[in-house]
């Protein structure tokens, strides 16, 4: 549609760039890594960088829903790629519960 607008909210450029290779691709050739697709122009994706925890951050959400007439939030967990915290793994702890809390 049209009137179809989809923004995409992320905290950091690091996770714009997953997010960009995620729904985009990329060719890696000669050291260098081009996306094959543009969010924008071929997905008519816009995405915003808000980073967490600043003093505009609540201007800046309150600014990308202001005009919406639907919203999907999904959890962050889904972009972290780094390795899972050490202690994590040796005692079978996540976020401070034990499995099967």
């Amino acid at each position: 549609s049209p009137d179809l607008q989809i923004v995409a909210i992320v905290r950091s450029e690091e996770e714009e760039a997953r997010l960009n290779l995620d729904l985009c691709g990329a060719v890696l050739s000669l050291g260098k890594m081009t996306p094959l697709l543009s969010l924008k122009e071929d997905l008519g994706i816009t995405c915003l960088v808000i980073p967490p925890n600043t003093l505009e951050e609540s201007d800046l959400l309150t600014k990308a829903f202001s005009s919406v007439t639907c919203a999907v939030l999904l959890s962050a967990a889904h972009a972290d790629f780094g390795e899972p915290r050490r202690e994590s793994l040796m005692t079978g702890k996540v976020g401070g519960l034990k499995r099967g809390d």
